[in-house]
């Protein structure tokens, strides 16, 4: 006798149901584990993070506020020519002004590099004389000066500048001058610039965040060069003496200790995050 699997009122297959139920069961077993894999490891990776927050916190609290205040605003991190400070600087002026500063952008990447060469050449006790024969070779077009092999970019900066510019005097300082690294009249070049373009200029401003901040090191320079009024900025970052040192410096300005995987801001509140 044939078993039959149909309902003899509805005409529904009650099998057919029952098996299209039991996918459906284990799809949603299979679903739940994956779901709990997921979340055991959310919690593992939450733990590393908060670890890695604890961490970061305690080594930055090891040190004095005044160390923090001239930490990564020096030398190569100098945010005056230092290559991502420059870079950060264009997104929020290409955000606010579109491609209207293109050159000069270009110029003060062309600029971050050439004082970037020039610094290593400082590290390396480079003397006046060997600026000097520098200086003369890139005024004959040449690729080289003695020992010192010059990188095309400088030969294309410098040819590309009206005369005089920043390279005579960068090759033409004296000695002593050189002893802390490059000068202040060279590394503020392109902040005298901005300060200038951008003081008759006016936009809507734009709301900005910026994440690990440190003590304003880059907004320091969001300031001198003539950015910051344009802003509408928060800053956070995990060490209190950071943000002391940034509110002692800027007291007008919105500075936040906070976290990176905590930020304490709705969703879409900030047009961007630097």
């Amino acid at each position: 006798m044939t078993q039959n699997h149909k309902s003899t009122s509805g005409g529904i297959d009650l099998w057919q149901m029952n098996e299209e139920w039991f996918v459906q069961i284990e799809e949603a077993r299979i679903y739940w584990r994956l779901q709990k894999v997921y979340f055991n490891r959310l919690c593992s990776m939450n733990h590393r993070l908060q670890k890695e927050t604890r961490g970061l916190r305690k080594s930055w609290d090891r040190h004095d506020q005044a160390t923090l205040c001239q930490y990564l605003v020096r030398d190569v991190e100098d945010p005056r020519i230092n290559i991502q400070s420059i870079l950060c600087r264009h997104f929020l002026i290409e955000r606010l002004f579109g491609d209207r500063y293109a050159y000069l952008q270009d110029q003060e990447i062309r600029f971050g590099l050439v004082m970037n060469w020039l610094l290593r050449l400082v590290k390396q006790g480079v003397r006046i004389d060997h600026l000097q024969s520098i200086l003369i070779a890139l005024l004959d077009s040449a690729d080289h000066s003695g020992d010192f092999e010059i990188p095309r970019y400088v030969s294309e900066t410098f040819a590309g500048l009206s005369r005089p510019n920043y390279l005579f005097g960068a090759l033409n300082w004296y000695p002593e001058e050189r002893a802390a690294g490059l000068p202040e009249y060279l590394l503020n070049t392109f902040e005298k610039i901005w300060n200038q373009v951008l003081s008759n200029d006016s936009v809507e401003t734009l709301s900005a965040l910026e994440v690990a901040c440190g003590s304003a090191n880059d907004y320091r320079f969001f300031e001198s060069f003539g950015i910051a009024r344009f802003l509408q900025y928060r800053g956070i970052d995990l060490c209190p003496k950071n943000i002391a040192n940034a509110h002692w410096m800027f007291p007008d300005a919105d500075f936040q200790v906070g976290n990176a995987l905590e930020i304490a801001a709705s969703d879409a509140s900030m047009e961007v995050c630097i």
